[in-house]
């Protein structure tokens, strides 16, 4: 036994036609069976190492319910909710498969492997790299700095494993030692993270959260090395039960834990928005020669901040149900309430501020003005009214045809609708009707008395800004020939066109 071999050795004599001085097989002389032996530990380790998986099961599955809540009650990010999931499966198939294969890989050159914690690093490492990249959980993207903790992470784990497959030896340490460097470099990264992350958050107990959180990734995250050197992958200074004892409790301080802490931080953070509004400060910091700003959250009394006027953090839903559990506790919230009438945060002021969202008429021009035509269609000067004035002119139209038709005869109002004496006619941007007009005149442009004219800057003659007036009207003997049936006794002043009433933008009103 003292001369075997862990690699494959030729089997002389193997071929079909039987020659000794050839070969076609290969034996690998293992330690797999029955040689190799996995020492467990003695009976209390075992015994402790079962106690702290099925501690850790408990409290992932408490956890995953709890924070299941929290995302429909208030406000949970989904990378606790992933991770915690992840930690209560692989303990539950640790405890009943720990040392079965797939589980345990049995190389055939001697090292024995634990593949489904690596398996495990490799699905929860990369999320809770992105959650610490979006700590204050507010960023819709992901940044740069993201990426580059996730390919160092990445670096890590693939190396780690390779080393711990290798047998003792050059190969083994020189793939744990660029394993080492991917460690450092996510470590670098992730303590620009927490201070900047620190500088961001308000003050109070929030910076002493963000502290407790750095102290728990950074002295969690340093066991796994240690462990990897201590254990069976490294110089067998723990049996296997140790080395699972150890790994067991690094994981719940790296994921659990950790991601309780992290998952209450941006519950405070949005406490704090939430009552004392979205107030930020911008702040520069140079640490270890690299200088960055962060926008800090502040309170509305520091002499350097400044409140975010149009901030659409209250637009989420999470700030929704904190606002509103705040309120039922009876604490004033300054951010988090939408969906009043003329709230310009909310849906319904979106929806006035932007036609299209409410399904209304959309009004092309930024602005309604009023250019007064001359005779033969050549426009006037205009200029921006404001809603007021513009309404004030409204009315004034409807008194003086009002007073026109009280004037004339029904005989001579039906003779002006079939093109008798010409009447002042008034034409606002939308689509323009199918009308009898008067003596083929009109006051858009054409020929004819001066018309009113509802739309944009000066125009040509003959002519309208795009989108002012549909085109398409045309004045055949005494017809103008529009997009729309024709509307007898009325005026066009928007988008619809009802009989007896003024149509004005995007509303009827009734005379």
């Amino acid at each position: 036994m003292a001369d075997l071999r862990y690699g494959p050795e030729p089997v002389f004599g193997s071929c079909a036609d039987g020659n000794p001085e050839t070969f076609c097989q290969l034996v690998v002389n293992t330690t797999l069976y029955p040689a190799l032996l996995v020492d467990l530990g003695p009976v209390w380790e075992q015994v402790a190492s079962r106690g702290t998986q099925w501690f850790t099961f408990v409290l992932s599955v408490l956890m995953t319910g709890w924070f299941v809540y929290n995302f429909y009650t208030g406000h949970c990010g989904w990378e606790v909710i992933f991770v915690t999931t992840i930690e209560f499966i692989k303990i539950i198939i640790e405890l009943f498969y720990e040392y079965e294969t797939p589980c345990m890989i049995y190389s055939v050159f001697g090292p024995v492997t634990s593949w489904l914690r690596y398996i495990e690093w490799l699905l929860t490492c990369p999320v809770i790299l992105i959650h610490l990249s979006n700590l204050t959980g507010l960023d819709e993207e992901y940044s740069a700095r993201t990426m580059g903790l996730l390919t160092s992470d990445q670096g890590t784990i693939c190396f780690g494993i390779t080393s711990a497959l290798s047998r003792h030896g050059l190969i083994k340490i020189i793939t744990f030692l660029v394993a080492l460097c991917f460690g450092v470099s996510t470590f670098y990264s992730a303590s620009r993270v927490y201070i900047e992350s620190y500088h961001q958050v308000p003050k109070g107990l929030c910076r002493k959260l963000v502290r407790y959180l750095t102290t728990m990734f950074f002295c969690s995250w340093l066991m796994f090395p240690l462990l990897f050197l201590a254990g069976p992958e490294g110089m067998v200074y723990l049996t296997w039960s140790g080395s699972t004892i150890g790994h067991t409790v690094a994981d719940l301080m790296s994921k659990n834990i950790w991601g309780l802490i992290a998952h209450y931080l941006q519950v405070k953070i949005r406490e704090h928005i939430i009552l004392h509004g979205d107030v930020r400060a911008k702040v520069e910091k140079t640490v270890a020669g690299h200088t960055f700003e962060v926008e800090g959250f502040r309170d509305e009394g520091d002499d350097d901040a400044e409140a975010v006027s149009e901030s659409k953090l209250d637009r989420r839903n999470s700030f929704q149900l904190i606002a509103a559990r705040l309120e039922k506790k009876g604490e004033q919230v300054k951010l988090g309430r939408k969906g009043e009438m003329g709230d310009d945060d909310s849906e319904m002021g979106d929806s006035m501020k932007n036609p299209a969202m409410a399904g209304m008429p959309i009004n092309p021009m930024p602005g309604i003005t009023a250019v007064q035509g001359g005779g033969g269609g050549f426009g006037g000067g205009g200029g921006q009214m404001d809603p007021q004035q513009q309404m004030q002119m409204m009315m004034q139209m409807m008194q003086m045809q009002q007073q026109q038709q009280q004037q004339q005869s029904p005989q001579s109002i039906q003779q002006n609708m079939m093109g008798g004496m010409p009447q002042q006619q008034q034409n606002m941007m939308g689509g323009m009707p199918q009308q009898q007009m008067i003596g083929g005149m009109d006051g858009m442009g054409g020929m004819g008395s001066g018309g009113m004219q509802m739309g944009g800057s000066p125009s040509p003659s003959g002519q309208l800004s795009p989108g002012q007036m549909s085109p398409g009207g045309t004045n055949m003997g005494g017809q103008n020939m529009g997009m729309m049936g024709m509307q007898p006794g009325m005026q066009n002043m928007g988008n619809y066109n009802q009989p007896g009433m003024y149509n004005m933008g995007n509303y009827n009103q009734p005379m």
